[in-house]
């Protein structure tokens, strides 16, 4: 089934004009086999297909850092409740579904290619300095629970966050870090925010959602970005007494 999705992103990236899967920069993938292996096969999966990482110890010296992942679990008994089954989105499988953005073209893409072409060449050694700066690293926020790193990268004129687990029912706990994360990596302010999706566990939640982020945008960081609510979802993984998890995207400062 991976193989599929892969040779299905491939292709159509490369239909689209664009150099292939190296030009995604970001993915939501909803799954309905939520066991830890499979989760995990996914990840490098994932990994492999968006970035390049060398099977030797220095790996991280040579890795070109993957897109971004964040992992949606579908609740399969409110599935089975309303005898709906899983659906398949075009040609990939339906033990999971992938919605992605992909920047064609791009530096980051032709830098990620280029490199990826010159470590198979062993032209270049171990040195991370040599490295073009292809992509980068939101800052991961200090904090004591579980979900304290918060991943993302710069393409084009955006930062692309991974989904951001909450705690509180309207997300603003999220919200914080999410604005701490940006701040510290100095590659974007809230006032810039140009996207928020929320994936919750309850429809119900839908409400305390809007003052989450009425609070956060229309009051304190106007003006407020596009927004898309999802629920009927289960708990995020790592986090089953989260409530919802964030995913955003930011415009770059300049």
């Amino acid at each position: 089934e991976l193989e599929t999705a892969g040779t299905t992103l491939e292709s159509l990236l490369r239909e689209a004009g664009g150099g292939g899967a190296v030009d995604i920069v970001d993915c939501t993938a909803f799954v309905t086999n939520s066991s830890d292996v499979e989760i995990e096969r996914l990840r490098d999966w994932f990994y492999k297909l968006t970035g390049f990482v060398p099977r030797s110890n220095d790996a991280c010296e040579n890795e070109i850092p993957p897109g971004v992942l964040t992992l949606i679990r579908e609740n399969m008994e409110h599935r089975k409740a309303n005898n709906e089954k899983p659906s398949k989105m075009g040609h990939l499988p339906s033990s999971f579904k992938l919605r992605c953005t992909a920047v064609l073209n791009s530096s980051v893409a032709q830098g990620k290619r280029e490199l990826r072409e010159q470590i198979k060449r062993r032209k270049i050694g171990a040195n991370p300095e040599k490295l073009p700066d292809t992509r980068k690293k939101v800052a991961e926020v200090d904090t004591k629970d579980k979900d304290s790193e918060i991943r993302g990268l710069v393409a084009g004129d955006f930062v692309f966050l991974a989904g951001v687990s909450a705690h509180q029912r309207n997300a603003s706990d999220a919200l914080d870090r999410i604005e701490s994360a940006l701040g510290l990596s100095n590659t974007s302010r809230m006032d810039l925010m140009v996207n928020c999706l929320y994936f919750g566990t309850d429809i119900r939640g839908v409400e305390d959602y809007f003052k989450g982020f009425y609070a956060a945008f229309n009051l304190a960081f106007p003006p407020p970005p596009s927004r898309g609510e999802f629920s009927e979802l289960s708990a995020p993984f790592g986090c089953k007494s989260c409530s919802s998890t964030v995913k955003c995207i930011a415009a770059i400062q300049s």
